[in-house]
């Protein structure tokens, strides 16, 4: 019997997962796209979340745990699967990359502007496959550890901020102001995504795992931490001056004042460092598992960490080093993705609901 994840380590994985980096630009996006008040619609964004962790506890469901390419492979002939699971291992493993991307890139901007990317490429490469070397086990026993690193801080923001947070600034006017277009809708519905691995994780989990629960509970959480820090930011900056900060999450974080520490906000980006390698490693991943699922019977997989080095290489090395683009190509990707993300599930009920008609007409 092979061993399964514990519930605990789920929770953790899937809030590791969808708490990324998208949060300290959060209320910036949300002021531009939903307007005055704006983190009252995130829960909103929350709920359409849980309605596809929904679809992919359908998937479970009735497809019994089984993995992704086998419920495909039923039905699907050769020529049709490879292609399509193809596709997606690249698109989970270009998406991991651009994440690591554009984080290392905001981080060189803030802390190393005289380095060369390439050493930070190298690096994170390096800490992304040594986790990766771990297995599914070893990831989620990082996600713990990660996740705490994350949010630490998160208890004495209120407090230290409480000086500059004026209720006045939250207005009585609502989801005013603003473009209301479906392409921010998009952007803001990006920080939700990453509960997506549930799909591959649904062979390493049983009825004590709980898995639909621990991602609905993951996903509570992460929307709670965004609606709150959401909050606190439109409380914080005139509504004008959130619109125009990049990362008003840092620059309300600069205000925190400390007696060991004088730039709270560095420390904690830096800390930050935990949560993308995490993200990059979980959506490689997914690709890598992808991949194995499709060449079962080779006791030495070396062919999925080649393609995943490939996929990091040309992402990293050969993308220009640019953070306005990468982070427009990264939307773009992650735009594809949310079609993914619902998409997938249905696809994967039709072809269960196929399977089981066909086995019911081979034994009437």
């Amino acid at each position: 019997m092979s061993a399964k994840v514990r519930f605990n380590q789920i929770v953790y994985v899937s809030m590791a997962a969808e708490y990324g980096i998208t949060a300290f630009t959060l209320p910036r996006l949300v002021a531009v796209n939903i307007g005055t008040n704006g983190w009252a619609a995130i829960p909103l964004f929350g709920s359409i979340a849980a309605i596809n962790i929904g679809l992919f506890a359908l998937v479970y469901h009735y497809a019994k745990g089984a993995d992704i390419v086998t419920i495909a492979r039923r039905v699907l002939p050769s020529f049709i699967t490879i292609p399509l699971f193809c596709l997606l291992a690249v698109q989970w493993g270009v998406l991991g990359a651009l994440v690591g991307k554009e984080y290392l890139l905001i981080l060189r901007s803030l802390s190393f502007p005289t380095l060369a990317p390439f050493y930070l490429y190298l690096l994170f490469g390096y800490l992304v496959f040594l986790l990766l070397s771990k297995g599914i086990f070893g990831i989620s026993n990082s996600a713990v550890l990660f996740f705490f690193f994350s949010i630490w801080m998160l208890p004495l923001i209120p407090y230290s901020l409480s000086t500059g947070f004026q209720f006045s600034r939250l207005t009585t006017f609502w989801f005013e102001n603003s473009q209301h277009s479906f392409k921010g809708m998009v952007e803001i519905y990006y920080a939700f995504l990453g509960y997506e691995v549930m799909l591959l994780l649904m062979p390493f989990s049983d009825k004590h795992t709980r898995l639909i629960r621990a991602f609905q509970i993951g996903n509570g959480i992460c929307t709670i931490l965004y609606s709150f820090m959401s909050f606190l930011a439109i409380g914080f900056f005139s509504f004008g001056q959130l619109k125009q900060l990049s990362y008003p999450l840092l620059n309300m974080l600069s205000n925190i004042r400390s007696p060991f520490a004088q730039r709270l906000d560095d420390i904690i980006f830096n800390l930050t460092l935990l949560r993308a390698l995490f993200i990059t490693t979980i959506f490689i991943w997914m690709a890598f598992d992808t991949i194995s699922k499709m060449r079962p019977n080779t006791k030495k997989q070396k062919l999925p960490y080649v393609v995943m080095m490939i996929i990091y290489v040309l992402v990293m090395f050969l993308l220009p080093s640019n953070l306005e683009r990468t982070r427009k190509f990264l939307s773009q990707i992650g735009a594809i993705e949310i079609g993914v993300a619902f998409c997938l599930p249905l696809l994967l009920l039709l072809l269960v609901f196929i399977h089981k008609v066909k086995e019911r007409r081979k034994y009437a």
